[in-house]
């Protein structure tokens, strides 16, 4: 089981902008309170306004986006703030890092696994040494 904060909101049914592996409805109301209480604080004004409204107009749907991707963008800042979301000193673990947002630990596992692949695929080696 795993999520992943999305980067941008793309529907404003979710209650919560994470991409789910094996988790179940409980775990919405959990993640918007406790791991992303900013997008939660958005997310529950947007839609008590937009249900109050019915159909929302289409220019107050994209300012419910506009502000619930603010709210992300808040939270995807405040959870950068540890450790884990420095970018590496390595260039490949940097760039796995920045190409799908993974903790510095896990994208160092990646490519370290990724090189070790490469090194025994290589071919033996046609000098002797004598």
């Amino acid at each position: 089981m795993r999520f992943q904060l999305k980067e941008q909101v793309d529907n404003l049914e979710k209650l919560v902008p994470v991409n789910f592996e094996g988790f179940g409805e409980a775990t919405y109301d959990m993640l918007r309170e406790r791991v992303h209480p900013v997008y939660g604080q958005a997310s529950v004004g947007v839609q008590d306004e937009l249900h109050a409204n019915g159909d929302a107009p289409e220019r107050e749907y994209n300012a419910a986006l506009k502000m619930l991707n603010d709210a992300v963008g808040t939270e995807r800042m405040r959870n950068c703030s540890s450790k884990s979301c420095e970018l590496s000193d390595d260039p490949d673990v940097a760039e796995l890092q920045k190409q799908i947002d993974m903790p510095t630990r896990l994208a160092e596992q990646a490519v370290k696994r990724r090189r070790r692949r490469v090194i025994a695929e290589l071919p033996p080696s046609s000098k002797k040494v004598q």
